[in-house]
């Protein structure tokens, strides 16, 4: 019965929502910005992901809170793997970035996801992105 029960998977929080403002270096806000967030719980899976949003008229965008499912004896298997794998430059633990990806050279650095407590929510760009920023595309 217990074995049975280390085989069913349940939920963690890999980062909670996010909610973040992205503007320029004057402060003012980007609307219709595209900003990626990326996550990864490497000491659970090998498997990264990304979500690209576009930040509404006030420059704000949201994430929603990211999970991943596991068992109890997954739980045990993957970290002894991810620790095993440091030696060929794996990673473990939780990793996280939220940061705009246009335009490019735009000056962008990422935020970095290290704890609920220290969420960051204001990412600084050296130039907003505009419509005509976007190339035209000619067939």
């Amino acid at each position: 019965m217990i074995f049975i029960a280390a085989g069913i998977p349940f939920s963690t929080v890999v980062v909670p929502r996010w909610r973040v403002h992205v503007v320029d270096v004057n402060d003012n806000p980007c609307a219709k910005q595209t900003v990626n967030q990326s996550w990864a719980h490497y000491s659970l899976s090998s498997a990264s992901h990304t979500d690209y949003q576009k930040t509404d008229a006030e420059g704000y965008v949201e994430f929603p809170e990211r999970t991943i499912r596991k068992s109890l004896i997954q739980r045990i298997v993957y970290p002894v793997i991810a620790y095993a794998l440091l030696l060929a430059h794996g990673s473990v633990g939780v990793n996280a970035y939220v940061y705009a990806s246009e335009p490019v050279n735009a000056g962008v650095f990422g935020l970095k996801y290290e704890s609920v407590n220290s969420l960051p929510n204001k990412l600084v760009i050296k130039r907003c992105f505009v419509d005509h920023d976007i190339p035209n595309k000619t067939s």
